[in-house]
């Protein structure tokens, strides 16, 4: 019995940690990082060696750009803990070490988290960080410094550029322009790595440019990307209190809108499904899978059309949780109506075409085989309805040229034929 009770008196403290730092890290990851830090703190004058609360004011210290008061926490974790402490610690360490342009010592700490492999997720986001960052301090990249960023141009880039100052100038206007509607406190500066090809991009990152990481405050991009997309996410990221439950069409289609050209975005829509036998916008919502041929300017389009319709208030609402379902509860007995009008209005000019499936035998004559992908590869070319040869299709006049529509969809490729094919290339002749 008296041994029951010793038990008993030991785990008291233990539970109370533990339900310290659950709480901590909910706080956490609800972005409420200053709260956090002062909770943190109150829970440290309790237990002053738990390297668990000290990971988390480094990490918390390091979200708001507190570098210089992250590194001592971060540090003493690396000191007096082992496993998934401390190589958290050493990856958050080289983030704090990058921003304040100490590359080495961010390349090093990186490396000896890798090496740890702790767990699986750290050890990717280390890799993931040191390839997509300090990577390209072994190739010169060109660092400049700005107001709300901090640009990163491959030397390659800037020839295409030419003029780096209008470069930087035009995405402060933009990130000005951008967050007078979004109105969100960003943590720290963006990081905007600029590379002369999307070919360059992946070999730094690994995946097709553009992209943005915007818990982590990072831009990727191709040079000549449009000035707000990708800036676009990077703000609205922030433009509520918790994290915002995303959706593909919203998502892009907000970085659409807000991408600082003056494209008739509802004509964009327009062409976008101008092949389409018909077209339902929560279908596309709800889409994992839909093309950005389509979801892109369709997106765009619907972000614009909300916007002018019901005001800004309510997207905000929409942006931090851009489900149709919450879209339904926002909007309410306006939505329905709301929907119909914008379908109404992209789907002018559809043509409900009869398709008669092609013979497949001639398709298989007509397409290329042998190009590299990307490059007509197994593409069918119809003039007029006909299959073509590529050869056939370079003969043709330019000024005998009506219309030429480019169907990438699957889902409207198949009403043409069952033959495998990667796209088609419609163009009407005199």
């Amino acid at each position: 019995m008296k041994f029951a009770k010793l038990l008993f008196l030991l785990i008291l403290p233990f539970n109370g940690i533990c339900q310290d730092i659950k709480s901590l890290w909910e706080t956490y990851q609800n972005r409420q990082y200053s709260l956090a830090i002062s909770q943190a703190e109150a829970v440290e004058t309790k237990y002053p060696e738990n390297s668990e609360v000290k990971l988390l004011l480094g990490r918390a210290h390091t979200e708001i750009n507190q570098f210089d008061k992250a590194i001592p926490y971060l540090t003493n974790v690396v000191n007096h803990a082992s496993g998934y402490l401390k190589a958290w610690a050493l990856h958050y360490l080289g983030q704090c070490y990058f921003e304040r342009g100490e590359y080495a010592r961010a390349k090093s700490s990186l490396e000896e988290c890798i090496a740890m492999k702790a767990t699986e997720n750290v050890t990717r986001a280390a890799n993931r960080y040191l390839s997509q960052n300090i990577a390209t301090q072994n190739e010169n990249f060109v660092r400049k410094e700005t107001e709300h960023f901090v640009f990163h141009f491959q030397p390659e880039a800037i020839i295409k550029i030419a003029n780096t100052d209008d470069y930087t100038a035009r995405r402060e206007k933009a990130f000005a322009s951008i967050n007078q509607f979004f109105n969100s406190n960003i943590p720290h500066k963006i990081h905007v790595f600029v590379y002369d090809s999307k070919e360059s991009g992946i070999k730094f990152t690994g995946k097709d440019l553009g992209f943005t990481l915007p818990e982590h405050c990072r831009i990727y991009l191709e040079y000549n990307q449009t000035v707000g997309h990708e800036i676009t996410h990077a703000i609205s990221h922030y433009s509520s209190e918790k994290t915002p439950i995303k959706t593909r069409l919203i998502n892009e289609g907000a970085a659409v809108y807000f991408d600082q050209t003056n494209r008739d975005r509802i004509l964009t829509a327009k062409n976008s499904i101008k092949n389409a036998a018909t077209f339902k916008l929560e279908g596309l919502w709800d889409s994992a899978s839909a093309s950005s041929e389509v979801l892109y300017p369709v997106g765009g389009a619907w972000v614009q059309f909300l916007i002018e319709k019901e005001g800004k208030e309510k997207f905000l609402q929409l942006m931090a949780n851009q489900t149709y379902f919450n879209a339904k509860a926002i909007y309410g007995n306006r939505f329905e109506s709301l929907v119909n009008e914008f379908e109404a209005l992209i789907s002018v000019g559809i043509r409900n075409e009869i398709h008669t499936e092609l013979d497949s035998s001639e398709i298989e004559k007509k397409i290329d085989k042998t190009n590299p992908k990307g490059n007509y590869y197994r593409v069918l070319i119809l003039v007029n309805g006909k299959p073509v040869t590529k050869a056939e299709m370079d003969r043709l006049p330019p000024a005998s040229i009506t219309g030429l529509n480019v169907i990438k969809d699957q889902a409207a490729i198949k009403k043409y034929t069952s033959v495998n094919i990667s796209g088609i290339i419609k163009i009407s002749v005199k």
